[in-house]
């Protein structure tokens, strides 16, 4: 494993022990670079839950253990406040799971610590195919019709130098959610990322290993109850 990917991986390790994080960038433009790594927040777990059977291990597969998983589900299904809330997965094809039984199913196969409360989905990329992959992510998710998506229009977008952040807020079955996209920039954002007005003009790195281009899920929060603005 080369340097850079022990670093990025130790981050997002670091990144996922912490349920909740104060947003670094001020108000301004939707395209901001930022200096610190944030953090994302996953959903409350109740210890144990029942139906691991139902899980799938060809619809599993680990890629870094408490970080990073690719899931091959179709939909994972939330339970909020009484609600299912259904979010469609990229690439999915095995059907529906619930979050609960995919959860105790990590934790039963030592995917996740107890501790761990959710986790980075990863896309499968082909070197020179990611910016077309991304593409296709962000086309899929505009196919879904999820209530207050608009994709080219995040609710923000960030850039530390190295990699994006780009957030969407929307609405599903009456319940506010967000996603947490990142991927990995080139030489070339980082000349012209000022001037980015969509998701559709960053080129992300070509050359990048796989978990380099990941999403989370946040279900019952939108991006400014995780990350309130400060304005200094």
């Amino acid at each position: 494993m080369n340097k850079d990917k022990k670093l990025y991986l130790i981050c997002s390790l670091a990144i996922l022990s912490c349920m909740f994080s104060l947003c670094t960038c001020s108000n301004g433009s939707n395209v901001q670079a930022v200096d610190k790594k944030k953090k994302s927040v996953g959903m409350p777990m109740k210890k144990k839950f029942l139906n691991i059977s139902k899980i799938k291990p060809e619809a599993v597969e680990l890629l870094d253990k408490d970080v990073l998983l690719f899931i091959y589900y179709s939909n994972v299904i939330y339970e909020f406040n009484g609600k299912k809330v259904k979010i469609p997965i990229y690439g999915g094809k095995y059907g529906d799971v619930e979050f609960k039984d995919l959860m105790d199913y990590c934790y039963k196969k030592k995917y996740l610590d107890k501790n761990v409360q959710g986790f980075l989905i990863a896309l499968k990329i082909e070197k020179g195919k990611v910016r077309n992959t991304f593409h296709d992510f962000l086309d899929f998710y505009k196919s879904k019709n999820l209530e207050g998506f608009d994709v080219t229009k995040p609710t923000k977008m960030d850039y530390d130098g190295c990699e994006w952040w780009i957030y969407y807020d929307f609405i599903q079955n009456g319940v506010p959610c967000f996603f947490e996209i990142r991927v990995h920039a080139s030489k070339y954002d980082l000349e012209k990322y000022k001037t980015y007005k969509t998701p559709y003009e960053i080129r992300p790195e070509e050359k990048s290993f796989q978990g380099s281009f990941s999403f989370y899920i946040t279900v019952g929060k939108k991006y400014s109850d995780v990350y309130p603005v400060k304005n200094y």
